[in-house]
């Protein structure tokens, strides 16, 4: 093998620019992995995503192959260039939870962050991934820790309607009703992207029913702008306040009358409205 690496084939790169090593690692060929690197071919090369071996091996959750390249001095908090991705971030983001619970056994940062300040337990609540979310949380990480935008693991599983994380996350401590950046709240978040379940826990929370953004917009509001007919029906059913103006002096049923004439969702929430009370 040695002599094929001295010959160049350490840098034989497909369209990716993945080479022989990365390919092995993405492949699980352990016995390759160790045969091309002894056989003195380039450790340290990276991919057209600048994801070195160990961050490929992480994110195809080859675990045999993550516990070599450690072993052989890989760094287990390395980034890449491009974004910031680290093992255990690709790792979170994959789902694989062997893969995660060794790199935290050997002393991973689970709050390492990516350029854009994402925690692997923000990545694992956007994708629904419990068993980690649980995992990263029981081993140290933060629940309320922002990204650069402001965002939250627990804004980001209302956006995606992730019920069952948002109550792990609020038994871990985190409040159901914190504002973010843009005030935008958790509550006004599932109103937005009509996830009916998740607006009710966060009512029987005790959340504000008529909480507002930067814009004052409210849950309503927002419900109505996405013709989400069950949810207004909801917010309606708890007497939420109706007829409040946001900044653009539009109260609900305006947006409502507005939209009535791109479907009958939109047709059925004006006449809701109308019919409780709303101006």
């Amino acid at each position: 093998m040695s002599i094929s690496c001295a010959a160049g084939l350490s840098e034989k790169r497909s369209k990716d620019k993945v080479n022989p090593l990365l390919y092995a690692c993405i492949q699980g060929d352990l016995q390759l992995v160790k045969s091309l690197i002894e056989g003195g071919c380039d450790r340290d090369v990276v991919s057209g995503s600048d994801f070195n071996a160990l961050i490929e091996a992480s994110f195809y959750g080859q675990l045999e192959i993550v516990k070599y390249l450690i072993g052989i001095g890989f760094n287990k908090n390395c980034k890449n260039k491009s974004d910031g991705a680290s093992p255990i971030f690709v790792a979170s983001q994959e789902e694989h939870l062997e893969v995660i619970k060794y790199l935290i056994s050997i002393g991973a940062n689970p709050n390492i962050k990516t350029d854009e300040g994402i925690t692997p337990l923000y990545m694992a609540s956007q994708k629904g991934y419990f068993e980690i979310v649980k995992y990263l949380i029981s081993n140290g990480a933060n629940p309320n820790e922002k990204n650069n935008e402001g965002f939250t693991p627990i804004l980001v599983a209302s956006q995606k309607g992730h019920l069952e994380i948002i109550k792990y996350l609020v038994s871990a401590g985190v409040n159901p009703d914190q504002k973010f950046e843009n005030e935008f709240s958790s509550l006004i978040m599932a109103a937005a992207m009509g996830h009916l379940e998740v607006v009710k826990y966060f009512i029987k929370c005790g959340c504000n029913k008529n909480d507002k953004t930067i814009n004052n917009d409210s849950s309503l509001h927002w419900a109505v702008k996405q013709g989400h007919f069950n949810v207004v029906e909801y917010l309606v059913s708890i007497r939420v306040k109706l007829s409040d103006e946001n900044d653009d002096d539009e109260t609900p049923l305006d947006i409502a009358k507005e939209k009535q004439h791109e479907n009958d969702n939109y047709r059925k929430i004006m006449k809701l409205l109308i019919k409780s009370g709303a101006r």
